[in-house]
């Protein structure tokens, strides 16, 4: 098939001709037109798409604190194997910005195994940087080795003082153990930040945080989405999430090519979409919301390289701002190791949900773990008085001392099921953050911590419905009588963390 071929390139003088000692600009997009063929180009600023016969316009596409200097170019297609590389597009600089953009991605965490942080810091500015970059890995690890040293380190806690020049990407790969100890379900955070003595000129994105479960068993290839839900507000505000999708070749000999596609929902703008890091160089396009990511320029060894077998793409996009409340938008993908059948991982879900947020008192806070629980429940951080767990009707099915519940309470005879975890101290109820929401697809939920005395006569239970998105979950709140009927109540849809299951 013909080919449109080009690169984006740093147009120093503006004038729309690449002069000599003018570089490739990283990670821009241009749009091939009909069709809707939106390539992007790969870390030195080349792109290049297959595309049928016919004739096309290729414009480049708006690159923040740049200007677009050079016109529309035209290419015509009339037989095979033709290729039009005269198809350069130039941006030209608007002097003296300082944008850093972190992203961190890991790979599964299991106990007796190593798991890789990789962190990425972009320089999505205009002049080059002296950049702080501090990565605070989860204290369960213990750290083994880093790509590039770094030039402190303390414990979990690593400093690297380096320098991005404009429009291009600075990673690292930090090696770390599991302990054999560490409890399944276990909740583990990286947290990454990137300074400069400059003013940045978007500071929100200086910083990622990565959280997951400590897990057993598991497939090597998926798809995640972080945030798992937005507010209504944030949809409205055009809040980008962000998906990573993970590789593993498990198979006999190395892959030489790893092609990613990925058919995004009708409810995400795919003309947003940006890359952030990848473990591979690579190319990528995308064909009226199709997305096409290809890595062909270095091989992706055999599981006997078990680090060097890991592979990631990570990019964000926004939502429709048509999405109301209570929907959910799904996406999987597809990955071809070579020619072989792809790779289908599970479906990444995030929902629209107003943040009922269940507060807790930061002192009281507690971790309870295994989850899903099997014979015995485990929590950290409750020291005294009494606890109750509770179906999802709101009956009390155990109680019993808070202070055993650091050395195991069995609940293996109770049925298998959704229950809540309750602390009661004196006149107050103080909700408890776990881990996870039970649900076939996993779906990561989360509380934040903050103090919320609730009156001890008012009650609340969560109650599991299915839709056809899958489970959802309703938290209902309401006082007691004598009787310990519910009344006077009223019932949030909510994504919570507040429970465990059985």
């Amino acid at each position: 098939m013909p080919r449109i071929r080009g690169t984006a390139f740093r147009d120093d003088d503006a004038d729309g001709v690449r002069d000599a000692g003018e570089p490739g600009l990283p990670y821009c997009s241009v749009l091939a037109t009909p069709g809707g063929w939106m390539i992007g180009a790969d870390d030195q600023g080349r792109f290049e798409v297959q595309v049928p016969y016919g004739a096309y316009t290729i414009t480049g596409q708006p690159r923040i604190h740049h200007t677009i200097t050079t016109s529309a170019q035209a290419a015509s297609f009339g037989f095979p194997m033709q290729i039009d590389s005269l198809n350069d597009v130039g941006y030209a600089p608007t002097p003296g910005i300082t944008d850093l953009v972190a992203s961190i991605t890991a790979s599964v965490a299991r106990p007796g195994f190593g798991t890789t942080i990789t962190i990425t810091v972009t320089n999505m500015g205009t002049t080059d940087a002296t950049v702080d970059v501090q990565l605070l890995a989860d204290a369960i690890h213990t750290w083994t080795s880093s790509s590039v040293p770094p030039s402190t380190l303390n414990g979990n806690a690593a400093t690297w003082n380096v320098t991005i020049t404009a429009g291009a990407s600075w990673q690292c790969v930090v090696s770390v153990d599991t302990p054999q100890s560490v409890l399944l379900g276990t909740p583990l955070s990286h947290t990454l930040s990137a300074t400069t003595g400059a003013t940045d000129a978007t500071p929100l994105d200086n910083e990622a945080v990565w959280n997951a479960l400590v897990v057993g068993s598991f497939d090597p290839n998926d798809k995640i989405v972080e945030p798992a839900s937005l507010t209504p507000a944030d949809v409205a505000a055009g809040m980008r999430v962000t998906y990573t999708v993970r590789f593993q070749n498990t198979g006999t000999f190395a892959a030489e090519r790893v092609l990613i596609t990925d058919t995004l929902n009708s409810d995400a703008l795919w003309s947003t979409l940006a890359p952030l890091a990848s473990s591979h160089a690579n190319t990528w396009f995308i064909r009226v919301a199709f997305s096409t990511w290809c890595s062909r320029t270095s091989t992706c060894p055999t599981a006997s390289d078990e680090p060097g077998s890991h592979g990631f793409v990570t990019f964000n996009v926004v939502p429709s701002t048509s999405l109301m409340l209570g929907e959910s938008v799904g996406n999987i993908a597809n990955i071809y190791f070579d020619y072989n059948e792809p790779v289908i991982t599970n479906e990444a879900v995030f929902i629209v949900d107003e943040d009922m947020t269940v507060l807790v008192n930061e002192q009281d806070a507690m971790r309870v773990w295994p989850n899903p629980v099997g014979s015995e429940l485990f929590a950290s951080g409750a020291s005294s008085g009494a606890y109750e767990v509770m179906d999802a009707l709101g009956r009390v099915v155990l109680r019993g001392n808070a202070a055993n519940l650091s050395r195991g309470v069995e609940v293996g005879h109770l049925p298998a099921g959704c229950y809540s975890l309750r602390l009661a101290a004196g006149a107050t109820v103080s909700f408890c953050e776990t881990l996870r929401a039970c649900s076939p697809s996993r779906k990561q939920l989360r509380l934040k911590n903050q103090r919320c005395p609730i009156p001890s006569q008012v009650s609340w239970f969560l109650m599991p419905q299915q839709d056809r998105h899958g489970p959802i979950y309703r938290l209902v709140i309401g006082k007691r009588d004598r009787a310990h009927h519910l009344s006077e109540s009223i019932t949030f849809q909510i994504s919570i963390r507040s429970k465990f299951c059985m």
